[in-house]
């Protein structure tokens, strides 16, 4: 267990001073300097009020790159609740879309990735994802779609209902396959997440570090047609984030 590892897991769990003090001892950090960066890291994040996602993250920041825990540890990057986003228009009822396969430059309500990558210098703990849909029958902009995941009976296409979506990232599944309608809320039949969204939330959080290539598949089955002309899918990676805060 590294020294930042040991920083989150002193401040979750409330450990003091001379607790602290014996436990890096007993792992084998027995440098006065050391003990006295850590010590002084745990009491400025100590301080901080860190939401459940984001200490969820303090505990797993020995899994980034060793230059991603130095800058923690210097205070350069810090925590804040992260949204990585892409929308684009969806293809014929039948098939595959990727999302990311031309992945576009940053552009205001199409993404926030750099060219279908986590941007430089931020890491993001994906703990929650959130499928959304629009449609209209003379838009062909995604940036100027009005996109939503909660509705009646019939506001949802089932042809999109009926698709499969995944994910990955640096190669590795953030959200393997899974059926699409597990994103929305209709009627009853779900439960509405933060700000009236519905977000599935992983059992397993995964990081997205720093440029790595994000993958977004669509499947659809190509039972049903679409309503309207024109339609799209946004999905949102939601999750605390490291990186500079503004």
């Amino acid at each position: 267990m590294n020294k930042v590892e040991l920083q989150a897991q002193s401040v979750l769990l409330g450990i003091d001073d001379s607790v602290l003090s014996a436990d890096l001892a007993a792992k084998g950090v027995n440098s006065p300097s050391v003990m006295e960066v850590v010590k002084k890291h745990v009491a400025k994040v100590a301080g901080n009020n860190y939401t459940r996602d984001q200490k969820i993250a303090a505990t797993k920041v020995g899994e980034l790159p060793e230059q991603a825990q130095a800058e923690i540890a210097r205070g350069v990057s810090k925590f804040h609740d992260g949204v990585r986003y892409i929308a684009g228009q969806l293809g014929a009822v039948q098939g595959t879309t990727e999302l990311l396969r031309s992945a576009p430059n940053e552009a205001v309500g199409i993404t926030n990735l750099d060219e279908g990558r986590m941007p430089a210098g931020f890491n993001m703990l994906v703990t929650g994802i959130a499928l959304e849909t629009g449609a209209s029958g003379t838009d062909d902009n995604a940036a100027t779609i009005k996109y939503s995941n909660i509705g009646s009976t019939g506001d949802f296409d089932a042809v999109i209902l009926n698709s499969e979506i995944e994910i990955t990232a640096g190669g590795k599944t953030i959200l393997p396959s899974r059926p699409a309608s597990d994103f929305f809320s209709i009627g009853e039949s779900g439960q509405a997440g933060e700000n009236g969204k519905r977000i599935v939330y992983l059992s397993a959080p995964r990081w997205i570090k720093s440029q790595e290539k994000i993958e977004v598949t669509f499947r659809q089955p190509g039972a049903g047609a679409y309503s309207t002309t024109y339609n799209y899918i946004k999905v949102s990676l939601l999750g605390p984030e490291l990186g500079v805060s503004n």
